[in-house]
């Protein structure tokens, strides 16, 4: 039979809006010390893919670049190509006889308040390790090419909505993804570990727990609120920020032609387009057109541009662009017209100017607080947050298995 790679795509797509993903047990060790995998979707292999010998764990970047998270081998396939009942009676009788608990309750029952699927455990592995360094996995379509030294390059395509992806002996790809695991010199420890069932709540914020958290209208009202409440912080903010000399009252206003943020005074119109996880609106392949050779392609951000530039036209002001955007989001802005006159200001240098003001001059308020905690998840290379809501879930899910009944 032909020897496989797999690639398995972890804390992805709708169902974790309000469930577990069952994958959370790819980094965490059995109460005994073992290791298993879960393959997303399901948990199932697809017919004729009998002899995965290495699995790699992975997480999808902004961009379409792949992040390996660990990789998985030594593997002993537990599930069946059975399906329904019989394969959930398996998977029970599996978790049972062979001691799989977390947090001292068994796998099955942590997922009794969440919604089922009929699989717990794909694979159990003998060996996970980490990269040492980082690995980026892209391709010829990928937005951004990651840096010669941490990227590999792929000659195949990644399947955009499938969560796992086969890479037979008898591909490239599968040579290139071989080499990665065999090397050594780029694999490190293991990277899992005991359940933790008292959770850092220390990483909780306002805005996570009022589920707005990547939601870009909290942040840009935060931003205005503080402007418009402190003279002296509006003025600073021109300066260090948006590197502008401020003159006269600051005059900020929100959803202005649906901009997020305008701001005036004396001399300047400031234009601030707000991202986190969003792409640049209006953008559309079918409306993609040549002018003079290149692509020329209207959104959102020529139109502010058009908005604004009539408006400093008229008042005989400066007039500048900003993208405001976490350190993870690397928007593709190649081809829009005017893009090149926006300026990126990632949230790692607003939580440096928000934080830097509030702890020099001790302001009363704690709004600056708010703000500062919610960007720091969004100050990341890598956007960890499903991540992170998923052990907490996790975790939550054992102890009320705990706190109800005698395990």
């Amino acid at each position: 039979m032909t020897k496989e790679i797999l690639i398995n795509r972890m804390y992805a797509g709708d169902y974790l809006k309000d469930n577990i993903g069952h994958e959370i047990i790819n980094l965490f060790k059995t109460d005994d010390g073992d290791n298993y995998i879960y393959v997303n979707p399901y948990g199932t292999l697809g017919v004729g893919h009998d002899e995965v010998e290495s699995i790699l764990l992975v997480r999808r970047l902004e961009g379409g670049i792949l992040e390996i998270i660990a990789k998985a081998e030594k593997l002993e396939r537990i599930v069946t190509n059975k399906r329904g009942d019989d394969l959930l009676n398996d998977q029970k009788d599996y978790v049972k006889s062979h001691g799989i608990v977390y947090g001292k309750v068994p796998l099955d029952r942590i997922f009794e308040g969440y919604e089922q699927n009929s699989t717990y455990v794909s694979f159990k592995a003998g060996e996970i390790k980490a990269p040492i360094a980082p690995i980026y996995l892209y391709n010829s379509k990928s937005k951004i090419n990651p840096d010669e030294k941490y990227g590999v390059k792929m000659e195949g395509n990644f399947e955009r909505q499938a969560l796992h992806q086969y890479y037979n002996q008898n591909e490239n790809d599968y040579a290139v993804l071989r080499k990665i695991l065999d090397d050594k010199s780029r694999w490190g420890d293991d990277p899992t570990k005991l359940v933790e069932v008292e959770f850092d709540k220390s990483k909780t914020n306002i805005l996570t727990i009022l589920g707005k958290d990547h939601d870009e209208l909290a942040y840009s009202n935060l931003i205005a609120y503080l402007l418009s409440s402190d003279e002296e912080l509006s003025r600073n903010f021109f300066t260090d920020v948006l590197k502008l000399e401020p003159s006269g009252e600051l005059s900020v206003r929100r959803e202005v032609k649906n901009i997020d943020l305008l701001l005036s005074d004396d001399n300047n119109i400031v234009v601030i387009e707000n991202k986190i996880k969003s792409a640049i609106n209006g953008v559309k392949d079918a409306d993609r057109s040549i002018v003079n050779g290149k692509e020329d392609m209207e959104s959102q951000l020529s139109k502010y541009y058009d908005y604004a530039n009539s408006l400093g036209k008229q008042n005989k002001k400066k007039v500048s662009f900003f993208i405001f955007s976490p350190n993870y989001n690397h928007l593709d802005l190649k081809g829009l017209k005017n893009a090149e006159n926006y300026k990126s200001v990632f949230y790692s240098e607003l939580y440096e100017f928000f934080y830097n003001y509030h702890k020099t001059k001790k302001t009363y308020t704690n709004y600056y607080d708010i703000l500062c905690e919610a960007l720091i998840p969004h100050c990341r290379k890598v956007d960890n947050s499903n991540t992170e809501i998923m052990q907490e879930r996790f975790a939550t899910a054992i102890k009320e298995v705990r706190s109800k009944s005698i395990i």
